[in-house]
């Protein structure tokens, strides 16, 4: 433990040793704001306007030119595959600020960890920027106006992205995100821009004092000094005037009024005091706002978002569920009302909706009952119901009498649809039945249903952007194939869920481990054989 200790102290020492001799020629007033500013252009490792591309899946490098750089800028985008299947689809966008030193090596672990979460269906598609805001600009305009990186973030990248990518055009479209210094910078920019972003995440942030002698600038006094001389120009009243906590205090009612705020923090980083008073000065300024702070996590964005754990999910979910675009419709029942929903916030009227989601390229369907009791205004319940073997959504419909008792009681009710056991060939009852991959390996052969836990999990996300779904009574029922569907949802969807009640089917999982405890209803007939 003391060498990795010594290790990294003495990684940050040369790193900073470095930085500071650069410093001293930049900021010595050899040279202009131009000069420096081509200097900062052409540096390497996170001083470069123009990155490396970074190779990672789904993660493509672009490159735009910049009006206020006057020069070229790079970023690097990753698109979800729903973007590459859906072609009218409009998709919300996350934008990552990363730390101090440069964010390349970043992008690909936290593209994978995105993706991961968007093929299992935690969260809703969604695009992930990741912008270059060199190795230490502290996502601001810098005081000589040599580099203006709020400038080509907010108004110039912010517009690129829209316009050659297929995004939700509008402040709730967008969450801008940043881990340490990126935390800095999206409480920056999220708290003086509230017209570009809807919501703002902080993550570790720092510095988050007035004075800019936090644990790590006490520490490192030669990289206080050169930020603060290349950024603020020396000046520690400019520093304070670009603090998020000033601009905090300036912008205060309009934050109140329209911009959500998360702020988490290991409870072992070095910036968790400060994160916890400036938590303590935003509720003071009367701005809602969630701070976490996460046990045994230091100064790490992938272990951060890793121990928000469930808490991380249902934040991206809960922000981005409402801009989730409704599917192509398929063929269906005459008698179903095939719905769309281009707009951002739209609401389902009261009756019976085919749905679809996309679940690892495939798209998934559903049937959904909306009560005319949703027209009230009320939170309500969802029931879903899985059918058995051989079965479909709509005979699911007519046959349980769950959507006649949703009327009366007022919940929603969701059918959604298995796969054929083999799905290169179209689906019958007796030949090739629709089968959901129960855990048991009975039925389903290799390229059939590719994640039925993952599907149930994106149709509840789309239910929630739909409908006024009540996220705390979720529950989940089956028959026979279905009921032992409805134990694997049970298993990989505990944290979401409020009860499951299989009927008449068995549990083939051999190791269960949930997240939370579920209520459980089994029923079955004694001469069931």
């Amino acid at each position: 433990m003391k060498q990795s200790i010594i290790l990294s102290t003495l990684l940050v020492l040369a790193g900073a040793a470095g930085a500071f001799a650069q410093a001293q020629q930049i900021g010595s007033g050899a040279l202009s704001p131009e000069q420096r500013f081509k200097q900062w252009d052409k540096d390497a490792d996170g001083t470069s306007l123009i990155t490396p591309p970074v190779r990672a899946p789904r993660v493509e490098f672009h490159t735009f030119d910049s009006a206020a750089a006057k020069t070229k800028v790079s970023f690097h985008i990753y698109t979800p595959e729903a973007y590459d299947t859906e072609k009218e689809r409009r998709f919300p966008v996350l934008y990552w600020l990363h730390g101090t030193g440069g964010g390349a090596g970043g992008i690909a672990p936290l593209s994978a960890f995105c993706n991961r979460a968007i093929r299992e269906g935690k969260i809703p598609p969604m695009l992930v920027v990741f912008p270059n805001g060199l190795a230490s600009s502290m996502w601001c305009d810098s005081k000589d106006g040599s580099v203006p990186m709020e400038t080509v973030v907010v108004k110039e990248l912010v517009p690129h992205v829209d316009a050659n990518f297929r995004t939700v055009a509008a402040r709730e479209g967008r969450l801008i995100e940043g881990f340490s210094m990126g935390g800095y910078g999206s409480a920056r920019l999220g708290f003086k821009f509230p017209e570009v972003f809807a919501t703002v995440s902080i993550l570790a942030g720092g510095p988050l004092d007035l004075v800019f002698q936090g644990p790590r600038a006490k520490g490192n006094p030669a990289e206080r000094e050169r930020i603060l001389k290349s950024v603020f120009g020396g000046d520690l009243d400019c520093f304070k005037a670009q603090s998020p906590l000033t601009l905090a205090a300036t912008h205060a009612a309009v934050i109140r009024s329209k911009t959500r705020v998360r702020q988490a923090v290991g409870d072992r980083d070095f910036t968790a005091e400060l994160n916890r008073v400036f938590s303590d000065q935003l509720t003071k300024l009367g701005i809602p706002h969630t701070f976490t702070l996460v046990p045994g996590v230091e100064h790490n964005a992938i272990g951060l978002l890793k121990g928000l754990g469930e808490a991380n999910w249902e934040f991206y979910r809960s922000v981005f569920g409402h801009a989730a675009d409704a599917q192509p419709e398929a063929k269906t029942d005459s008698r179903i009302k095939p719905t769309a929903s281009p707009s951002p916030d739209p609401v389902l009227s009261p009756g019976d909706h085919q749905r679809t989601v996309n679940i690892g390229g495939r798209k998934r369907s559903f049937l959904l009952h909306v009560p005319p009791k949703a027209t009230a205004g009320q939170r309500l319940p969802l029931v879903i119901m899985l059918h058995g073997g051989g079965g479909t959504a709509e005979n699911a419909m007519k046959e349980t009498g769950w959507s006649t008792k949703a009327n009366a009681a007022g919940f929603l009710v969701a059918y959604p649809n298995a796969t054929p056991a083999d799905p290169s060939k179209p689906a019958q009852f007796r030949g090739n039945p629709q089968t959901w991959n129960d855990a048991s390996g009975r039925f389903q052969k290799e390229g059939g249903e590719p994640d039925g836990v993952a599907f149930i999990g994106a149709m509840i996300d789309d239910i929630a952007a739909h409908t006024a779904l009540d996220r705390k009574r979720v529950f989940v029922t089956g028959f026979s194939i279905g009921a032992s569907m409805a134990f694997a949802v049970g298993a990989g969807l505990s944290e979401r869920l409020a009860a499951i009640a299989p009927v008449a089917g068995a549990c083939w999982l051999t190791e269960v481990k949930l997240k939370r405890g579920l209520s459980l209803c089994y029923i079955t007939g004694t001469a069931d054989r």
